[in-house]
C-alpha cells in the first residue's frame, strides 16, 4: 500500500511540473530578435483570434474590425490574420481550456462575417503570435516595422503579442473599438501600462479621417 501512495504521489507531483511547464510556455512573451532600421519600412495589421470559439466576444467588435481592415488595406497596410489553434495531443493543457480552439474543430474557423482581405494567415498554440516562427520571418520578409493590432483578447493574446512586439522593436498601435476582452477592467489597466511602453491607441474613426 505505501509504495502505490508513494506512486500515485510521484506521478501527481510529475503531472503538476509538466502542467507548470506547459502553463508558462503558453501564458509566455517571446523575445527575438531586433528588427533592423528598413530603407522602406511598411505596416501591418494584425487581425488576432476573430474566430467561432471566441464569438460572443467577437461579434461585440467584427464592423469595427471590419471597418479597420478596409480602410488600413486602402492605405498598403498589410492585413494580417492570427488564429488559435491547439492540438489535440496537448492532453494537460486542453483539459484546463475546456477543449476549447482545437484543431480541426469548427471553433478555429474564422467568425462569419469577418473581412478577409488575405491570405496571410497565421496559427499559434500559445498567446503570443510571435511563437509561430512563421509570423516573425514574414513581418521582416515585407519590411514591416510597424504593427496595428485589433482583435481579441486584450488581456490574454493581444496581451502577449503587443509584448512580443515591443521586444522586437516595433511600433505598436491599439485600435482601440476594435479590441476586445472578456475581462474588460483588467484589460483597462493593460492599457494604462501600455501608453507607459510607449503603444498608441487610436479609434476606428480616427483612422478613417
Amino acid at each position: 500500500m505505501k509504495n502505490i501512495i508513494i506512486g500515485v504521489a510521484s506521478l501527481l507531483i510529475l503531472l503538476a511540473v509538466v502542467a507548470a511547464y506547459q502553463l508558462s510556455k503558453w501564458f509566455g512573451v517571446s523575445s527575438g530578435s531586433k528588427i533592423q532600421a528598413y530603407q522602406n519600412p511598411k505596416s501591418a495589421v494584425l487581425i488576432m483570434d476573430m474566430q467561432k470559439e471566441f464569438s460572443d466576444t467577437a461579434q461585440k467588435i467584427i464592423d469595427q474590425v471590419n471597418k479597420a481592415i478596409e480602410h488600413l488595406s486602402a492605405k498598403n497596410v498589410l492585413p494580417v490574420y492570427i488564429k488559435t489553434q491547439y492540438s489535440g495531443s496537448d492532453l494537460i493543457l486542453n483539459f484546463i481550456r475546456k477543449n476549447s480552439a482545437l484543431e480541426g474543430s469548427a471553433g478555429v474557423d474564422f467568425c462569419d462575417g469577418v473581412k478577409i482581405a488575405s491570405g496571410d494567415i497565421f496559427t499559434k498554440d500559445r498567446m503570443d503570435a510571435f511563437a509561430n516562427p512563421s509570423l516573425d520571418e514574414f513581418l521582416m520578409k515585407n519590411q514591416i516595422d510597424s504593427l496595428y493590432i485589433a482583435g481579441l483578447d486584450g488581456c490574454y493574446c493581444v496581451n502577449k503579442t503587443v509584448r512580443a512586439a515591443l521586444n522586437r522593436g516595433y511600433k505598436v498601435t491599439i485600435i482601440s473599438d476594435a479590441t476586445a476582452s472578456k475581462k474588460e477592467p483588467e484589460f483597462s489597466a493593460i492599457k494604462e501600462e501600455f501608453k507607459t511602453a510607449g503603444v498608441n491607441f487610436v479609434s476606428v474613426s480616427d483612422l478613417i479621417k
